[in-house]
C-alpha cells in the first residue's frame, strides 16, 4: 500500500544545499559533473543534474542506455571533460571491472574524479575494491569513493561518509556516515516506537 510523500521546494532546496555544502561535496567552482543516471530515478535528477544547478556548475548528462552498452563511455566521459563528480549505483562499478578490457584503460585519466558516490542499493566493498585495483594505473584513487544512504521520500540523501577516507566496513556493511547537516534520523519499529535512545542530528 504505498503512500506518496509530498515535496516541497523548501525540501529540495534544503537537501541539495546540504549535499552541496561543506559535509558533503563542498562543491567547487571547478568541478564538473558526469552522469548517465535516468533523470526519472531522484539520484540522477536531485543529484546530479538539480544539484549542478544549484551550484551552478556543468554536468554532462549522457544516456543511461549508453553506459547499459558501452560501461567505457562513462570513464571516457570522465576523462574527455575532466570530470570530478560522479555518482552509480553499486552494479555499475562491478559492470565496469567486467566489461572493460585492460586494453580499454589506454587513453583514460580518473585523476581528477575527487567524488565517486555510491548508494541507491547495497553497497559490495568487495565490488568497489576490485574497480579502485582496475583503475588505480588511470588515476583512480580509493579515498574518492563517498558512500551514502538516501530515500526520494527524504528528496536524495540522508547520510554521507567523510569525503577522503578509505572504505569503513563492519560485518560487510559499509559506513555510510551520519546526518547530512539540518537532516536528523530516527530508526524506528512498525508501530513508529524509536529503536534508538535518542535520534541521530547531524553537528551544524
Amino acid at each position: 500500500a504505498p503512500k506518496g510523500v509530498a515535496l516541497t521546494h523548501a525540501n529540495l532546496s534544503a537537501n541539495i544545499d546540504a549535499i552541496n555544502g561543506p559535509a558533503g561535496l563542498m562543491t567547487r567552482a571547478d568541478d564538473v559533473g558526469v552522469s548517465w543516471l535516468p533523470l526519472n530515478h531522484d539520484m540522477g535528477l536531485v543529484g546530479m543534474a538539480l544539484g549542478a544547478m544549484y551550484a551552478a556548475r556543468p554536468c554532462v548528462l549522457l544516456p543511461p542506455q549508453t553506459f547499459v552498452k558501452r560501461p567505457a563511455e562513462w570513464l571516457r566521459a570522465l576523462t574527455r571533460h575532466g570530470g570530478t563528480i560522479s555518482f552509480a549505483p553499486s552494479f555499475a562499478y562491478d559492470l565496469c571491472v567486467r566489461r572493460i578490457k585492460d586494453a580499454d584503460l589506454e587513453g583514460l585519466d580518473l585523476s581528477r574524479w575527487r567524488v565517486a558516490g555510491c548508494g541507491a542499493e547495497p553497497i559490495h566493498p568487495p565490488t568497489l575494491a576490485a574497480f579502485a585495483r582496475k583503475f588505480a594505473p588511470v588515476g583512480f584513487r580509493e579515498t574518492s569513493f563517498l558512500p551514502s544512504y538516501g530515500l526520494a521520500e527524504h528528496v536524495l540523501a540522508a547520510t554521507f561518509a567523510p569525503r577522503g577516507r578509505p572504505l569503513r566496513t563492519e560485518n560487510s556493511l559499509v559506513s555510510c556516515g551520519g546526518p547530512l547537516p539540518g537532516h536528523a534520523i530516527r530508526i524506528v519499529d512498525e508501530d513508529n516506537q524509536p529503536l534508538l535512545p535518542i535520534a541521530l542530528v547531524a553537528d551544524e
